[in-house]
């Protein structure tokens, strides 16, 4: 039975954008780079800390469009070489007749295959990050370092230095109520 490794860390909750975005700053300048960012709103400022990455699930839809194309040619092929209906001396397998099913096929495999790899990468249903408080969804940001035991004290400090409504620590500490 494998036993599951809590996650250590520090968690920051910030009032204002201004002081949140110096935190950042400073964890980075302390050389910290495994954190999360939690905000209630889009802001550019923020994505630029997360960093440009390409989504795997553009991976999934070209998959799954391909997949929906080649069924749909087999599915329309394999049908009309089993009842084998000749329709006026014509090719029995004509590919005009089987675009309109290639073209449904195609997009539904596609947008199914979107469908479920969002969900998959983004790993929902699922439990939310150690650091998450509801909080984050609402009115205040929030940034959740993650760090040795260690290391939490001087972290909590920087934190707190950089005007944060209140930090605690996972797993040890309760997330606040306020």
């Amino acid at each position: 039975m494998k036993r599951r490794i809590e996650e250590c860390g520090v968690v920051g909750s910030f009032a204002h954008l201004d002081s949140f975005i110096e935190a950042i700053y400073t964890i980075r300048a302390e050389g910290f780079d495994q954190f999360e960012i939690f905000s209630p709103v889009l802001h550019e400022d923020l994505q630029a800390f997360m960093g440009e990455k390409k989504s795997p699930v553009r991976i999934s839809t070209l998959v799954g469009a391909l997949a929906g194309l080649i069924g749909a040619g087999l599915l329309t092929a394999l049908s009309v070489l089993i009842w084998n209906m000749v329709v006026g001396g014509k090719p029995i397998v004509s590919i005009p007749a089987f675009m309109v099913p290639g073209f449904e096929l195609t997009i539904l495999f596609a947008a199914v295959a979107t469908f479920l790899a969002v969900f998959y990468f983004a790993g929902l249903p699922g439990k939310l990050s150690a650091g998450y408080h509801p909080r984050f969804s609402n009115d205040c940001f929030g940034i959740y370092v993650k760090t040795s035991q260690q290391q939490q004290a001087q972290i909590k400090m920087l934190l707190e230095k950089k005007k944060a409504q209140s930090c605690w620590l996972v797993p040890q500490e309760e997330t606040p109520s306020r």
